[in-house]
């Protein structure tokens, strides 16, 4: 009995004392207004103790960068460096400075936002926000259009990264959620295993990689999701071939770009339409677009060769679900809204915009 009182006394002193308390706090850095490819993030700070330490990919927020600090840490700076680069601010690309930590114990997330001036602002809060500031984002900065579908999906009036319907935005490959890549080849992409040319995820086929018999993205590697918010997510061959079926296809130019403006038809809704862009893809031998053809990706797997994603596919003389797309490729995608309340709704551009542009060849 004495021997389980001194227990508990020493205990009681260990806690009194500090003896365990908590030495560190995490730091999450949400880096939207960066784009990360071939970058990584440092951070700088001076007092309890000089650091210039890299921060690491989050797995419970993958949106964020994360490090452990020490739990005194009141100020630091944020540097953006080459991916390879050693942690020297010669080889600074951005940076954020004089980030105030105090009054904010642990699990601090820090916002690295645009802003027209060409700086980086910040906000600080802790990481229970991270999903409500996405979606503020999101409602703040996306439309869609109401085309009177029969399942009701909604298309937004742009592709993600793009400001205006005619901009092509940012290209993915499918099943990535990051963008703008050096390189759009199997070397480069996600899910397959370079040395053994198997795919890790999205397989159908023993023969082609790890079979796990996915074959629509999860919501972690959906890139409208990830990008946009959870209001957003790409959309599946089954919503394309409703928008092919249920709404009529006129190719256009939308301030000297070309692409499809697709309107509603059924009444109440002829006068709503959205504009696809033809903004071609990406790889290692094709990487401009061309203003003649477009490929938008789905959120679908091709089930029947698992080395391509579902996408949609078109020229002036066509438009088409398409299985031919290696999952590799970068292309542009055009997000559907996941729900019907309170977003921001668009009618469509004004039909003086567009104009009729040649025909092109029915050839190659």
């Amino acid at each position: 009995m004495k021997k389980r009182i001194l227990i508990l006394m020493a205990l009681l002193v260990a806690i009194v004392t500090g003896a365990w308390a908590q030495t560190t706090k995490t730091i999450y850095v949400y880096p939207k207004a960066w784009n990360m490819t071939g970058c990584k993030i440092a951070l700088y700070a001076w007092s309890p103790s000089s650091m210039f330490d890299d921060l690491y990919k989050s797995t419970t927020y993958p949106e964020c960068y994360a490090i452990e600090v020490d739990k005194d840490l009141e100020t630091c700076i944020l540097v953006q460096l080459p991916e390879t680069a050693s942690n020297d601010w010669s080889n600074m690309i951005s940076q954020t400075y004089n980030i105030d930590l105090e009054g904010v114990d642990d699990n601090i997330l820090i916002i690295i936002k645009e802003s027209s001036s060409g700086d980086h602002p910040t906000e600080v809060t802790t990481i229970d926000h991270l999903n409500e500031y996405i979606d503020e984002i999101s409602a703040a900065t996306h439309e869609y259009v109401d085309l009177g579908l029969s399942t009701g999906t909604l298309w937004a009036t742009t592709n993600i990264g793009a400001t205006n319907p005619e901009d092509y935005g940012d290209y993915f490959a499918w099943g990535e959620t990051e963008t703008n890549k050096s390189s759009y080849t199997w070397t480069t992409y996600k899910w397959r295993d370079s040395s053994s040319g198997q795919l890790t995820k999205y397989c159908t086929e023993s023969s082609y990689g790890t079979v796990d018999n996915k074959t629509v993205l999860d919501l972690e590697d959906d890139a409208a999701y990830k990008n946009w918010g959870s209001d957003w997510r790409m959309p599946t061959l089954e919503e394309l071939n409703e928008l092919i079926d249920e709404c009529s296809w006129e190719f256009m130019q939308v301030n000297g770009v070309k692409g499809y403006k697709v309107s509603g038809t059924k009444p109440g809704y002829t006068d709503r339409y959205i504009f696809l862009p033809a903004g071609g893809y990406k790889n290692s031998s094709y990487n401009n677009p061309n203003n003649e053809h477009g490929g938008y990706w789905l959120s679908t797997l091709n089930v029947e060769y698992c080395y391509n994603g579902m996408d949609l596919y078109f020229k002036s003389y066509f438009h088409n679900p398409d299985g031919n797309g290696e999952r590799y490729n970068g292309q542009p995608i055009r997000p559907v809204y996941s729900t019907k309340t309170e977003p921001v709704v668009a009618p469509g551009l004004p039909i003086d915009k567009l104009t009729s542009p040649t025909r092109a060849s029915a050839t190659g």
